[in-house]
């Protein structure tokens, strides 16, 4: 027997009562590998916009939602792009229709092939939108048509695009300055590439980034030498160690793709195969611990102590494990960060509670969604839900 669709709405919010949200929420993004239709052919992935909040969302051709969905991301995209927001729209469309589309609605965000990539996010009807933060945690998934925009503008407080912080992105560059200077070329590749990829495009700064990042591929070029001619002298264990930093840092650049070779050489000694690992597993380690370090400096606690916890479990025996299990330490005893570690899950229950709500008015439930507005309101009346949950509640009452 087939079940309504208003009461098999009802079991389905029941169930993501139960859930509290879906799993991925909370959860890192699932990486995708998609080709960019609107661009140059380039491969679209979430890695490519840590640092700005990516807005993922899918629609498909000839279908009036997705319509509707388009013009809203458009106008997102003009007010919100130069400020560290990016759009990623992916369909399952073939290429020529996806083209046709995005012609005839002159669509300027990026868009791209998402067949598969649906079927990692588990999207259960389209349109639909996943809402990726800075470091690419996802954050909240639903329809284009639920107050999208200032669901953003409210994450962009939370965490802030380092395109939007002038200040930030000068500090990041000044570090990867001075790791340069220092020998550290992959941790300086890194930065710079991160604020490259986020600064206000064509701005000084993010060619200042881009010209250092130029110059750190062409000091590992030079490291590469250094290893081919360590290989020469059949010092293995010294080209395992050099080459170790390249494969972690440039594996994505020309230099990385011509170290694979060379690499294959050191492994095929015993004592080369070993270095190799044991400095691959610490630069490894460094890298994590870094990305750790960024969350927590984003306030995101709990993730950053997930990823140091990490560290000390991977690369157990390197400085990495133990510059992780230090800030561990640090983070749980710290008082001030238990107590916004108590207000982000105060605040998370609030959007939880507001969710329900508005889902049950959506479904034409008010007294249902009145309950859930006034524990909103009632447990948590300083939150932004509230104030979301007030004036919803102003509404039901006309």
């Amino acid at each position: 027997m087939q079940l309504p669709a208003r009461i098999l709405s009802v079991c389905c919010l029941a169930a993501f009562c139960g859930a509290a949200g879906g799993q991925k929420i909370g959860r890192p993004a699932p990486e995708i590998n998609a080709p960019d239709f609107f661009g140059k052919g380039k491969s679209l992935s979430v890695d490519r916009y840590r640092g700005k909040i990516l807005v993922l969302a899918f629609w498909r051709a000839d279908h009036k939602p997705s319509d509707e969905a388009i013009e809203i991301l458009g106008r997102i995209h003009s007010r919100l792009g130069n400020k560290g927001v990016v759009i990623l729209a992916m369909t399952a469309d073939s290429k020529q229709v996806a083209e046709r589309v995005i012609k005839e609605k002159s669509i300027r965000f990026q868009t791209g092939s998402g067949r598969g990539v649906q079927e990692t996010y588990e999207v259960s009807s389209i349109p639909r939108v996943y809402l990726i933060d800075t470091l690419g945690t996802v954050v909240w998934k639903g329809s284009p048509t639920d107050d999208l925009e200032a669901r953003i503008r409210e994450q962009m407080i939370r965490t802030p695009p380092a395109g939007s912080d002038a200040a930030l992105l000068r500090k990041k560059f000044s570090e990867a300055e001075a790791l340069a200077k220092s020998g550290d070329l992959g941790r300086a590749f890194l930065l710079a590439g991160n604020v490259a990829e986020v600064a206000a495009k064509d701005s000084s700064l993010a060619k200042r980034a881009a010209k250092l990042k130029e110059s750190l591929e062409k000091s590992a070029q030079k490291r590469l030498d250094e290893v081919r001619s360590a290989l020469r002298s059949r010092k293995f264990e010294q080209a395992g160690t050099l080459a170790a930093m390249l494969s972690v840092y440039f594996s994505a650049t020309e230099v990385g793709s011509e170290t694979k070779p060379e690499v294959d050489r050191i492994r095929a000694d015993s004592k080369g195969k070993d270095a190799y690992n044991k400095a691959v597993k610490a630069a490894r380690a460094v890298r994590q611990t870094d990305q750790a370090a960024a969350t927590e400096q984003s306030k995101q606690y709990k993730r950053a102590v997930e990823i140091y916890q990490e560290v000390v479990d991977k690369y157990a025996d390197t400085e990495g494990s133990k510059t992780a299990a230090a800030a561990i330490k640090r983070i749980n005893s710290d008082s001030a960060v238990k107590r916004h570690i108590k207000a982000v899950r105060a605040d998370q229950q609030a959007d939880r509670w507001l969710d329900i709500g508005e889902r049950f008015d959506r479904l034409d439930m008010p007294e249902q969604a009145k309950e859930y507005y006034q524990k909103v309101i009632k447990s948590h009346p300083d939150s932004r839900a509230a104030k979301r949950a007030s004036e919803m509640l102003k509404k039901l009452r006309g």
